[in-house]
């Protein structure tokens, strides 16, 4: 279940010893949504955007995880009232009425899809804009350029190694 990756995920962070990277490599977090935004590397959302560098600053990226896992749960409930609707619908495809049902509003099907439609674009965007506001700080801290930059100038021909933890 995706809740089970959350927690799997903050259980590793404790592990390892996870740690932000230093909240003060960004102090003007409307100034960064805007640059982001104008790149066109991040979706405009700033209730989404607000919401997301609120709780950076006040619980870090475990409370970001906290987010992410009421998101998930709300898509959960409205898959889940998608499915219930199908169920409902099962007569008027027997029928061989279903489109129809669906067409002249007899099931509220538009509705609760436009209702998990919406539930997917906002849990996509936070995890866009929260993956490029962690990204961002964490170049800003390493000295490693900037995501509104093509390439950090103090990286160019070096060679770049990867940590993985397992």
């Amino acid at each position: 279940m995706q809740m089970d990756a959350v927690d799997l995920l903050l259980k590793k962070m404790t592990e390892i010893g996870y740690t932000d990277p230093s909240r003060s490599t960004v102090t003007d977090y409307r100034q960064l949504e805007s640059e982001l935004t104008q790149q066109g590397l991040i979706p405009l959302n700033t209730p989404i955007w607000d919401e997301i560098s609120r709780t950076r600053q006040t619980e870090a990226f475990f409370g970001v995880c906290r987010l992410f896992r009421e998101r998930l749960e709300g898509l959960i409930t409205a898959t889940k009232e998608v499915e219930r609707i199908f169920e409902q619908a099962i007569s008027y495809a027997r029928e061989g009425r279903l489109v129809a049902a669906i067409d002249e509003n007899q099931i509220p099907f538009r509705q609760s899809f436009f209702r998990l439609l919406t539930k997917m674009i906002e849990t996509i965007t936070m995890f866009a804009q929260s993956a490029a506001m962690s990204t961002e700080m964490y170049y800003r801290q390493e000295g490693y350029g900037t995501l509104l930059a093509q390439q950090s100038e103090s990286m160019v021909g070096k060679d770049v190694r990867v940590m993985v933890y397992e």
